[in-house]
């Protein structure tokens, strides 16, 4: 346990009076940072440096449309590892904003809610918005040569080392939260131009690098598409639900549902679509055949006996069942579910993003692996294997027409049971196996990429580090 004084001069210099003692620590690695900076420069807030902060307009991944005017920019569309944006994937129409909610070129954007501290650059051209869960920060050029400070220096600044204060100053637990006015806590220093420049030239030559070796990567979507196309799991056409579908249910619908859910979309997925996943000329049954229904121990919240592993979303990889981070805790701020014993868990929260592992990527044989409540843990049954069934619901089809299943405004969820009745294609386990290898033989080469991304990004953080705190 640390113990140390903090002068009330300290806390009187935030607007935020920010006073619990965790962000005070020394030992808190950006607090560390921050000290090493101050031995040579000095510091600007951030709120000295812009002109507006602003969160983005309600609108969300959900209400987004495979075609349309305007890019919709999400957290998902922010990459952990460069400043550089993935292109969107969901569209919204012209009519749904206003010509001030529109993003410029140069606008820096950072999630209020989950992957607290990355960073984000609008750098192409065309009309784009982003939604809710993102803020939006517009730099004040007058400020910027005041302070003698180069625009994409902040930006990198931000990615590279501000990231770790942007963390520090989240609020509201584990995954945690940050405002506006929080953010513009964030402590820029004073560093002389040349090596701002210096700064800029090496990290663009490395970002460069990751834009190559992300465009050498296929998504996973693409990979599942064309497996199952090819061994006829499923057809080459697939029926979406847009905003024009028309249709008509009736009572005795709507009252064989457990759920008597009235949703447009809700409708369309059980009358419509008939609650399959995609076209198919095989036999269907429902996942319920392959997957039992089984109640996970709940850990509630407190200290535990001894260090778990655990698994939070935002330790995930959206739309890829990759764990990118591995972490042990012995305490724990709100109750968790025990993964040991699942074969497999899938996001129940906004199941669009595309959380889903299997027991190969959190098996721990030397300790109990505890998750988020947002993961649903199943047990699958001799019919299936667990990988195909973790492909199944990482495919474009599941990720879209989740969307239709889900309740809930403001933290929209699926449930079990809609889950477990989703019809799809009676496929061998022989045949299982094969799609499963050559999925994961393209896998492979992705997570080949990926591994020369993260590495590039390193190589780029020490650079930064040398630059600045001269390590």
């Amino acid at each position: 346990m640390s113990v140390y004084s903090v002068p009330l001069s300290n806390l009187s210099s935030m607007k935020s009076l920010r006073a619990n003692a965790p962000f005070y620590d020394p030992e808190m690695f950006a607090n560390q940072l921050l000290v090493t900076m101050a031995r040579e420069y000095s510091f600007v807030r951030l709120r000295e440096l812009i002109s507006d902060v602003s969160q983005g307009i309600g609108i969300r991944l959900t209400d987004g449309e495979p075609t349309g005017d305007i890019g919709l920019i999400t957290i998902e569309n922010l990459d952990d590892n460069s400043v550089c944006l993935i292109a969107p994937v969901s569209f919204v129409p012209l009519s749904f904003v206003k010509e001030t909610d529109l993003l410029e070129l140069g606008d820096v954007l950072t999630p209020r809610v989950r992957k607290i501290g990355t960073i984000g650059v609008l750098d192409a051209s065309g009309q784009f918005v982003a939604s809710e869960n993102l803020l939006v920060i517009k730099l004040d050029d007058v400020a910027l040569k005041r302070f003698r400070l180069l625009k994409r220096f902040i930006d990198f600044y931000l990615s590279f080392i501000g990231k770790w204060e942007l963390q520090q100053l989240r609020t509201g637990g584990e995954s945690g939260s940050i405002n506006q006015w929080l953010l513009q806590e964030v402590r820029v220093p004073l560093v002389p131009e040349d090596k701002q420049i210096e700064i800029i030239n090496e990290v663009e030559r490395y970002e460069m690098a990751i834009r190559k070796l992300r465009a050498q990567m296929i998504p996973l979507q693409n990979t599942i598409d064309r497996v199952f196309i090819e061994r006829g799991i499923k057809d080459s056409d697939s029926v979406e639900l847009n905003s024009t579908t028309v249709f008509t249910s009736n009572l005795k619908q709507l009252s064989e549902q457990r759920n008597l859910r009235c949703g447009s979309r809700y409708r369309w997925f059980w009358d419509r679509n008939g609650g399959v996943l995609f076209k198919t000329s095989r036999p269907l049954i429902r996942l319920s055949e392959w997957i039992e229904e089984k109640r996970p121990k709940v850990v509630k919240k407190g200290f535990l006996p001894e260090a778990n592993r655990i698994l939070e979303l935002e330790d995930l990889e959206s739309r890829t069942g990759r764990v990118i981070i591995q972490r042990m805790t012995d305490w724990i701020g709100s109750d968790k579910v025990v993964l040991n014993g699942f074969d497999i868990a899938t996001g129940k929260l906004r199941p669009y993003l595309g959380y889903t592992i299997v027991k190969e990527d959190f098996a721990d044989e030397t300790h109990t692996v505890i998750g988020t409540t947002e993961l649903i843990p199943l047990k699958t049954t001799n019919s299936v294997i667990p990988s195909f069934a973790k492909y199944l619901l990482l495919s474009q089809e599941y990720l879209s027409k989740s969307k239709a299943l889900m309740s809930g405004k403001e933290h929209p969820r699926l449930q079990k049971y809609d889950l477990l009745n989703i019809r799809v294609p009676i496929v061998e386990k022989t045949e299982q196996e094969k799609a499963v290898e050559e999925i994961e033989s393209f896998q492979r080469k992705n997570d080949e990429k990926y591994e020369e991304v993260r590495r590039t990004r390193s190589e780029a953080d020490n650079v930064v580090r040398r630059i600045i705190l001269g390590e």
